[in-house]
């Protein structure tokens, strides 16, 4: 399955990193790396709403259909959020780290940066698998309904991946840093340069 590049959005933030994102069903979160500021947007990414959380929350943005997540890199937390981004319940996961997260339907999937593999977590945060990967630096991680879509910012690649790791197909971008999917198409940020747009991608 192959990417198609069908529309790009500026979100204007000033060259600035897009860390994390998802899609909660109705609206894109979106985290902006400085300052830890999530920004909720419409479909058009017209913007909605900001939330300003805690200086290490910048990454593992996800929805699990009823709580927004979101994760520390330096400090192991993994929070359970309300559409508010208040925090539900807070976790300590292994390994520190944690960059990017996604929701399968059963499990949450969880990247560590820099480290080639991603880890499987049941809903109390306890780790069922350790899945291998070949590729060098994942960050952030989206589930189509059947295929996981990892960012890899060293490679520049996005990958499309199965549960057990197996890797089938590749996208060649400028280095993906965040990554998420609505139902039916991908959304991609980029790293280099920091330009704070995501491009909107057709799966065929």
């Amino acid at each position: 399955m192959g990417l198609t590049a069908v529309k790009t959005y500026d979100l204007n933030f000033g060259g600035e990193t897009i860390s994390s994102m998802c899609f909660a069903g109705k609206h894109f979160y979106i985290f902006q790396y400085s300052g830890a500021t999530v920004h909720q947007y419409d479909f058009d990414f017209n913007l909605i709403n900001s939330f300003t959380l805690g200086a290490s929350d910048r990454f593992a943005l996800a929805f699990d259909g009823k709580h927004l997540t979101t994760g520390t890199l330096d400090t192991k937390k993994f929070h359970l959020r309300d559409r508010n981004f208040n925090i539900l319940k807070e976790y300590t996961v292994t390994p520190t780290n944690l960059a990017g997260c996604a929701f399968d339907g059963r499990n949450y999937i969880m990247h560590t940066q820099g480290a080639a593999l991603f880890r499987v977590y049941d809903r109390n945060l306890q780790v069922i698998s350790r899945v291998p990967l070949t590729y060098s630096a994942p960050v952030d991680i989206a589930f189509d309904g059947k295929y996981f879509w990892m960012a890899d910012v060293a490679s520049s690649l996005i990958w499309q991946v199965d549960r057990d790791g197996n890797e089938f197909k590749s996208h060649a971008t400028t280095p993906p840093f965040a990554i998420t999917f609505d139902g039916k198409y991908l959304y991609v940020a980029n790293v280099y340069p920091a330009t704070g747009t995501v491009t909107k991608y057709s799966l065929n």
